[in-house]
């Protein structure tokens, strides 16, 4: 999908000044567990703790699934509608690598605003958990379903996961990389320069939520690292005034 938020005079002045690279976030991913393989990398609330190495196996078995067994086309867009934990964050990342487009949404939508994002982006699937916080999200995903032909796919997180979806769970114990070879994804990785990174929505407080392009992944990646640096030069510029 090409931005349209950027014309080509302003990423030829970006990328000849440096501030922009051709690395999408899970290349930084994938150099950490190379660096730092038994170093935590990831917590989360429901007590979930991964490793750069452990974080970056059940990515590249999720982006596997998604190219070699679901079979989702390049620009497809997947829905993924999870609270904060690992899979939302490793989902999103190996979309990326699959050259999905992901389309993050609160845990607070519900039918109509599902379908109005799921009906004009048409797509093909959505992730989410089970039940959460005494809401049925996969019943409301079946309903979604029945009015929606392109829904093909309902990826379930947790371990109570009915016969019709496929447990995210299960894709991630898989290996795939021993089926496949890593490089395939190479083809269809989004360009981190000429192609949006994800889709995000509006909170739809005074109407139906709006859809929202999302940076390129070059700039998410100059982002990240001028937040970085400037927390290390605060802190440098600390240590010299003690």
């Amino acid at each position: 999908m090409k931005p349209v938020r950027y014309d080509q005079d302003e990423i030829e002045k970006n990328l000849k000044e440096g501030h922009w690279d051709k690395s999408i976030l899970p290349d930084y991913w994938d150099r950490n567990a190379r660096q730092w393989p038994h170093r935590e990398a990831m917590v989360d609330s429901v007590g979930s703790r991964l490793t750069w190495a452990q974080a970056r196996q059940r990515m590249d078995r999720i982006a596997l699934a998604l190219v070699k067994d679901i079979k989702l086309n390049r620009d497809d867009r997947l829905m993924v509608q999870l609270p904060n934990c690992c899979e939302q964050v490793l989902v999103r990342l190996a979309c990326e690598k699959a050259g999905v487009l992901s389309i993050p949404e609160m845990t607070t939508f519900r039918q109509s605003e599902l379908a109005q994002i799921a009906s004009r982006t048409e797509a093909v699937g959505i992730v989410i958990p089970r039940r959460y916080r005494n809401f049925d999200h996969y019943q409301m995903a079946k309903e979604l379903q029945a009015d929606l032909p392109d829904l093909k796919h309902v990826f379930l997180v947790g371990e109570d996961v009915p016969e019709d979806c496929i447990s995210l769970q299960e894709v991630m114990e898989h290996p795939y990389e021993q089926e496949c070879d890593l490089i395939e994804l190479e083809a269809r990785k989004l360009d981190p320069v000429e192609e949006v990174g994800f889709l995000v929505t509006t909170t739809g407080t005074t109407g139906v939520p709006k859809l929202i392009e999302h940076r390129i992944a070059a700039r998410e990646v100059w982002t990240a690292k001028a937040h970085t640096l400037g927390r290390r030069e605060a802190r440098r510029h600390m240590s010299l005034l003690q």
